[in-house]
C-alpha cells in the first residue's frame, strides 16, 4: 500500500500552549519546530508513505511535503474538510512525538492493513496521537478534543489495531511529559 500521511501542525502563540506556564513563547515555538521537523524526517524514511500533507496555517513544507492551508476551524473540522481530497490509505499523526522512530509508523501503518484501521493511544489512554485508515470506512468521524481515544476506538469498532508503543505515546502536554523529555535527551 502507497500511504498519505497528515500531519497537523499549531503555529504561532497557540503552539504547544499547555506547556505556557512552563516554557516561554519562544521555548515553546522552538521546541515545536525541533518535534514537527522530527516527526516529518522520521515519515519521510517511511517507503510506504508516498505523499506528506502539512495541515497549518501558513506554508511550512520544506522537503517535498506538501501544504494544505489550515482555515482555523478547529483540527476536525479542518481534517473532514481535507477527507474529500486525500487518497486512502492514510495516516494522521500528531508532529508533538519527540521519540518517534519510522519503526513505529511502519508498525502501526501494518497493523492497519491488517485490521482496516489502526490507533495509536497517547500514555494516559485518553488521546488519539495516530490514526491509520487502510480503507475508507464510512461511520468514521475525527474527533480529536479530550477523551478522542474511547471516540475514535467506538466510531471504528471491535476491529481496530490498538497499537501502544512508548515513541507513539509520549506526546508533549505537560510538566511531565517535559520533564521524561528533558531526562531523556530531548535538546530543550
Amino acid at each position: 500500500m502507497r500511504w498519505t500521511a497528515v500531519a497537523p501542525l499549531k503555529l504561532g502563540p497557540d503552539r504547544k500552549s499547555r506547556l505556557s506556564p512552563h516554557m516561554s513563547l519562544i521555548e515553546r515555538i522552538a521546541l515545536g519546530n525541533h518535534m514537527a521537523a522530527h516527526v516529518l524526517a522520521q515519515l519521510h524514511r517511511v517507503q510506504t508513505i508516498e505523499k506528506i500533507l502539512i495541515l497549518a496555517p501558513e506554508n511550512v513544507a520544506v522537503s517535498g511535503e506538501h501544504w494544505v492551508r489550515d482555515e482555523g476551524r478547529g483540527l476536525n473540522a479542518e481534517l473532514e474538510a481535507l477527507l474529500p481530497r486525500l487518497e486512502y490509505p492514510m495516516l494522521v499523526i500528531h508532529a508533538d512525538l519527540p521519540f518517534l522512530e519510522s519503526a513505529d509508523i511502519e508498525h502501526l501503518l501494518a497493523r492497519a492493513e491488517e485490521a482496516g484501521s489502526a490507533l495509536a493511544p497517547d500514555l494516559h489512554g485518553r488521546g488519539t496521537n495516530a490514526i491509520a485508515l487502510a480503507k475508507y470506512q464510512p461511520q468514521f468521524a475525527f474527533a480529536f478534543g479530550p477523551e478522542s481515544f474511547a471516540r475514535h476506538r467506538r466510531v471504528l469498532g471491535r476491529d481496530v489495531a490498538i497499537v501502544n508503543r512508548v515513541s507513539l505515546s509520549r506526546d508533549l502536554d505537560t510538566k511531565a511529559d517535559l520533564d521524561y523529555a528533558r531526562v531523556n535527551g530531548l535538546p530543550i
